[in-house]
């Protein structure tokens, strides 16, 4: 503001030599001095603004960070389930052997889980011999997934209760068939909890079960695996039996219709 003043101050005393007409001598009266610093005193200066932005955050996803860490390999291999031959990673009989080989290229359920870089096994009745072999089974495939750069798999098995119950014997409680525990959505529930819990202590983390289907009879491919023909019915038991599952931590998984 003083500079400004100043400049103004320095121009008023300079110019022709024509009398001024606020003072004989040329000077500026004191009245011009109030209204020029008046003037320059009401002028107004924008000081800069600063704008401070809002820290931003990035939310890493730890998915994306393993799947960036994938070969497409790894990604088709984790989407695979199959079934293989054999009662433990390098257990197999010659006719174990010659099926793996000609299903797979491989021999063993070891070199399958790394050859197709697989995200999980299903076990049948050939792969089944006792409780402890299935334990020892899925122990040893999540170890040879881990020593080979896999996560860990999903091991799988058919643990309905009733006439489709895969393993069975010590530590495995024989369940009734689905027809039979239906309309008690308490009983099916604790059943399934049950099942669950030793299948999770085999290192099964998937069960294919409950059966979903609405069928009347209590014969046939279905039969009683079914909890009958009512679908209010089913629809009850089979919330009930996958609440039980994952309960135990164990995936389940509805079957059969539509697939």
């Amino acid at each position: 503001m003083f500079a400004g003043v100043a400049f103004l101050l320095i121009g008023a005393g300079c110019g022709s030599d024509e009398r001024s007409p606020s003072g004989v001598d040329g000077t500026t009266s004191s009245s011009e001095v109030a209204a020029v610093a008046s003037s320059a005193a009401t002028t107004t200066t924008t000081e800069p603004t600063t704008t401070t932005a809002e820290p931003t955050t990035t939310t890493i996803d730890p998915v994306e960070v393993v799947i960036e860490t994938m070969t497409m390999q790894d990604k088709i291999g984790q989407m695979l389930m199959p079934v293989v031959r054999g009662t433990g990673v390098e257990a197999v009989t010659n006719a174990d052997l010659a099926y793996n080989t000609a299903l797979s290229g491989f021999g063993t359920p070891a070199e399958i889980v790394d050859g197709y870089r697989l995200g999980g096994i299903m076990y049948l009745g050939p792969n089944v011999e006792s409780p402890e072999q299935i334990e020892r089974f899925s122990t040893d495939l999540q170890r040879t997934a881990a020593e080979v750069g896999l996560l860990p798999m999903f091991i799988a098995v058919d643990q309905e209760g009733g006439r489709v119950q895969r393993i069975r014997g010590d530590g495995v409680t024989d369940v009734a068939s689905a027809r039979s525990l239906a309309g008690d959505a308490d009983l099916v529930y604790s059943t399934a909890l049950i099942t669950g819990r030793e299948m999770r202590d085999l290192g099964v983390n998937v069960v294919f079960a409950p059966v979903a289907d609405v069928v009347r009879s209590d014969v046939g491919v279905i039969g009683n695996r079914s909890y009958g023909s009512d679908p209010a019915v089913v629809s009850e038991m089979v919330e009930s039996s996958i609440a039980g599952l994952q309960e135990a931590r164990v995936a389940a998984v509805a079957k059969h219709w539509p697939g």
